[in-house]
């Protein structure tokens, strides 16, 4: 990922840690505005670089509640470490979202996680993204949404991210919100034919042989993976819908750490034979498989930290249900 600005600034000491973005931001429109504390309220936003925020600002400027200018949005968080809260820049007030604070921590897995699906050149955190992270990770949530809503949206977001990822893109929000399954399923059609050719390569050493037969296995994984998608998108129950989401996690998981073994044993092959030209199908699946690995940890995060570990077949949600 080639980010010119982090999204987490933090100063020298460790002590001020910035982020450029907030999840009570949003926009309806030309119209801003910020819910912070569970209230509605119209706000100009000017963007502040986080430098100048940690030279011009202390620590307690920005833990110490100011009821001044509540008009104006910095688009700036500050992530308290010791307390593990969030704190507004802006109004130098704690973040809240259905009257409970927001956590530092939930806030660090969202950044990672967009990290990895929405990509970002200037730093700038989207701040509606984060929101619908929080929604469907946080705790703060789980009063309000139902575990039925929470996997809906789940569902809906896979869909989402497949379409990005079988189309090649980066950014799941240039994606439209109800996408067809063309992609996916053009997407399948392909890799059969990359299977094939993968097989029917012959390499000149062992080495190279293991590597091919560890690409080919990428491959493989990476079909199933689009095939159970295609799969939770005939569903319409509930609960199974939970057990495909848990079943996806667990190929996710698989294709990640295959990913990984085919790319150590293609670095070493590339040390090995550094007189060698390196076969260009064999490169250019290396690059894919590595672009893919990354985008798939941020949705194999999120739909752990949701509920849905690889490990169970059904998750165990926040809510209880009646017998």
């Amino acid at each position: 990922m080639n980010v010119a600005t982090p999204l987490l600034v933090e100063s020298e000491d460790g002590r001020m840690r910035l982020v450029r973005g907030c999840p009570c931001y949003m926009e309806f429109g030309k119209e801003c505005v910020c819910t912070n504390g569970d209230t509605i309220r119209p706000v100009r936003s000017i963007e502040v670089d986080p430098s100048l925020v940690i030279n011009s600002y202390s620590l307690r400027d920005i833990l110490e509640e100011d009821e001044g200018n509540r008009e104006t949005c910095y688009l700036l968080i500050h992530l308290e470490k010791s307390e593990n809260t969030v704190h507004c820049v802006s109004q130098s007030s704690i973040i809240t979202i259905n009257n409970t604070p927001v956590k530092a921590t939930d806030i660090e897995q969202g950044l990672e996680f967009l990290a990895r699906t929405e990509p970002t050149e200037d730093g700038i955190l989207c701040s509606s993204c984060l929101y619908k992270y929080l929604k469907t990770t946080s705790s703060n949530f789980s009063s309000i949404i139902s575990d039925e809503e929470k996997t809906e949206a789940l569902c809906g977001y896979v869909k989402r991210f497949s379409t990005m990822m079988a189309s090649g893109g980066t950014s799941i929000n240039s994606f439209p919100e109800k996408p067809s399954t063309d992609q996916i399923e053009q997407r399948i059609k392909t890799l059969r034919t990359e299977k094939r050719e993968i097989s029917a390569r012959a390499l000149s050493t062992d080495q190279e042989d293991l590597v091919l037969g560890a690409l080919s296995n990428v491959v493989r994984l990476e079909s199933v993976f689009y095939y159970h998608v295609l799969e939770l998108w005939q569903r319409s129950n509930h609960d199974d819908m939970m057990d495909g989401l848990c079943v996806l996690n667990s190929i996710t998981e698989s294709l990640m750490s295959t990913a990984d073994e085919v790319y150590r044993k293609f670095s070493e092959t590339v040390q090995n034979n550094s007189d060698k030209s390196v076969d260009r199908l064999l490169s250019l699946k290396m690059t894919e498989a590595q672009r893919n690995a990354q985008q798939l940890r941020g949705l194999s995060s999120m739909l752990s930290r949701a509920g849905f570990s690889a490990a169970s077949k059904r998750p165990i949600m926040q809510s209880k249900r009646g017998l």
